[in-house]
């Protein structure tokens, strides 16, 4: 059963020149490394149009962030690791409610080094998962903000080299 969701309850930005305050959620960045592909990140469809997004949701009562994004991770994409409680970064998007209304969101990205993967989950009659490069990734999403999150983080590691953990 999905959680309901009340959109003023996650309003928590102020209000600024760029617009009206955000509503916050948490996001995973799924990823693990291939012998033969290298970095791998994972991406899901959205249930209703299909589109290749990260596994994000809205705050839980009683988690932090980091573990909010970590259980989005497990109940959207049946995957589990190690993740981290520092963000690496985040990115916005129009959220699209079921009754037409759109709100802006913000999307706290937390880095989830994937261990183990589900072959059934709560999800998986909703949704496909995926494994992509960087750079496949980055062309696979339609969300421009997610694009360039993507982006700026393939240029990240690049520079500084692919993440060994966390």
């Amino acid at each position: 059963m999905r959680r309901a969701y009340d959109a003023s309850a996650s309003l928590r930005a102020p209000e600024t020149s760029e617009g009206p305050p955000l509503a916050e959620q948490y996001g995973a960045l799924a990823w693990r490394k291939s012998r033969t592909k290298g970095l791998r990140v994972l991406l899901i469809t959205s249930r209703e149009r299909g589109l290749w997004i990260l596994p994000k949701g809205w705050p839980m009562p009683g988690l932090s962030p980091h573990r909010t994004a970590a259980r989005e991770a497990l109940e959207e994409a049946g995957v589990f690791g190690t993740i981290s409680a520092e963000p690496c970064g985040s990115y916005r998007y129009a959220k699209v409610l079921a009754d037409g209304q759109a709100i802006a969101c913000r999307v706290t990205i937390y880095p989830l080094l994937v261990k183990a993967t589900l072959v059934d989950w709560r999800e998986s009659k909703d949704r496909r998962r995926k494994w992509f490069s960087l750079p496949e990734a980055v062309g696979a999403v339609s969300e421009p903000g997610l694009a360039q999150f993507l982006q700026d983080l393939a240029q990240t590691w690049a520079g500084e080299g692919e993440p060994d953990g966390l």
